[in-house]
């Protein structure tokens, strides 16, 4: 055997094993090209899809991603409906109001408006929960209210006074105590009302775009899987340089063929 006839072997070996170690690691990330291929494709075409505004309804989900009720939770019986404070939530029996609070101090039904307090605002809402008008200190309302009521007009319950308003909230009288309020914290929601207002409260909390999104870069299965996505990127850059490799040793093959 000549020279050149066992350099020539030895070239096919080196490709052979080469070859073999590209097939090997293609097999390895195979599934997770299909898998990456695909909520690639679903996440490139999102307002097509509308995961951006299609949110998951699944217990198991939120769960997984550590979506539970918040603590903070007052509920108020006002007129036979039941307000509801779920974190920053306002809720009308199962319907959600368009506003966000700290911490609801009273709720008053007055001239078809509901009207929701806290330390220092006030609410006014209509009966189907719109925003009507925020009022704030700025707008003359006492401070560090701890309750209403209604006695003819809308009175606000402070730790030391009362005011009353008779012109439609534009001021506030500081009267003698005349109104006591009511309890809540014995108030308890029927089992039905907790269910609906907690499918309302998760209703837009996670969307099939972020779940999506969190599957293409491993995230959703913690470090874990961010690392699986990271090893798997490299045995891309891997299989792109020995596909390379490959395919330059081949064509030299051909060439030095062709020559002889």
């Amino acid at each position: 055997m000549t020279r050149h006839h066992r350099k020539h072997k030895k070239r096919k070996g080196h490709l052979f094993i080469l070859f073999q170690w590209h097939r090997r690691l293609g097999l390895s990330v195979a599934v997770i090209v299909v898998f990456l291929t695909i909520t690639g494709l679903l996440l490139n075409h999102t307002k097509n899809f509308q995961l951006d505004t299609t949110f998951v309804k699944n217990s198991l989900l939120y769960s997984w991603y550590g979506i539970r009720l918040p603590e903070k939770q007052h509920y108020f019986k006002v007129r036979n409906h039941y307000i509801s404070q779920v974190g920053e939530a306002v809720f009308l029996d199962a319907q959600r109001f368009p506003v966000s609070v700290t911490e609801i101090k009273g709720v008053a039904w007055y001239q078809d408006m509901w009207l929701i307090v806290e330390k220092d605002q006030l609410y006014l809402l209509d009966k189907e929960g719109n925003l009507i008008e925020k009022l704030s200190k700025n707008s003359g309302l006492p401070a560090n209210i701890i309750g209403i009521t209604i006695r003819d007009y809308p009175i606000l319950v402070t730790q030391n006074s009362q005011f009353i308003s008779k012109d439609d909230f534009i001021s506030w009288e500081r009267q003698a105590p005349i109104a006591t309020l009511s309890n809540t914290a014995t108030i308890t929601l029927p089992t039905s009302l907790q269910h609906q207002i907690r499918q309302q409260f998760f209703a837009q909390e996670l969307s099939w775009e972020r779940v999506l999104l969190d599957l293409h870069t491993g995230r959703f299965w913690g470090t874990a899987g961010v690392w699986i996505i990271d090893i798997s990127a490299g045995i891309f850059l891997l299989l792109a340089g020995s596909g390379f490799m490959i395919w330059w040793r081949k064509k030299r093959q051909r060439y030095h063929g062709k020559k002889k």
